[in-house]
C-alpha cells in the first residue's frame, strides 16, 4: 500500500512541477501564457520549454517515487493525458486539436525520458559488486 501511495505522490509532484515550469515560463519567456503556432520562434521557444518542464517534472517523480526510474516518470503522463482530454474536449477549438496535442506528446516524452536517463544515470553511477 506504501508503494502504490507512493508512487501516486510521485506522480502528482511530477506533474505539479511541470505545471508551475509551464505557468511560470511561458508568460516569463513568450510574454503570454500561449504559443502561437504561426510564430515559428514561439513554436520553438515553446517546445524548449514543454522539453524542459517535462524532464523537469520526470526526474522529481523519479526521485520521489520508489518503483523504477522509467516507471515512476511514466506514472506522471496520467494526470498530463487527463487534463490534455479536458482541454481537448471543453476548450480546444477544432483547428487547435493537433497544435494542443502535440504539445501534450512533447511533454509526455520528455517525462518519460527523465525517468529513462535516470535509470542510465543510476547504471553508471552504481558501485561496482563488492565495493566497499
Amino acid at each position: 500500500m506504501r508503494t502504490v501511495l507512493r508512487s501516486i505522490a510521485a506522480a502528482i509532484a511530477g506533474y505539479a512541477v511541470i505545471v508551475v515550469v509551464t505557468s511560470v515560463a511561458f508568460p516569463l519567456i513568450l510574454g503570454h501564457p500561449l504559443v502561437q503556432k504561426d510564430d515559428p520562434r514561439e513554436v520553438l521557444l515553446g517546445t524548449l520549454i514543454a522539453v524542459a518542464a517535462g524532464l523537469a517534472g520526470g526526474w522529481v517523480a523519479t526521485l520521489a517515487g520508489v518503483l523504477r526510474p522509467v516507471v515512476n516518470a511514466a506514472l506522471v503522463t496520467i494526470p498530463i493525458a487527463i487534463e490534455t482530454t479536458l482541454v481537448l474536449w471543453l476548450r480546444t477549438p477544432r483547428d487547435e486539436i493537433v497544435h494542443s496535442a502535440a504539445g501534450a506528446v512533447i511533454l509526455m516524452g520528455s517525462t518519460v525520458a527523465a525517468g529513462v536517463l535516470r535509470e542510465l544515470f543510476a547504471r553508471r553511477h552504481r558501485p561496482a559488486a563488492g565495493a566497499v
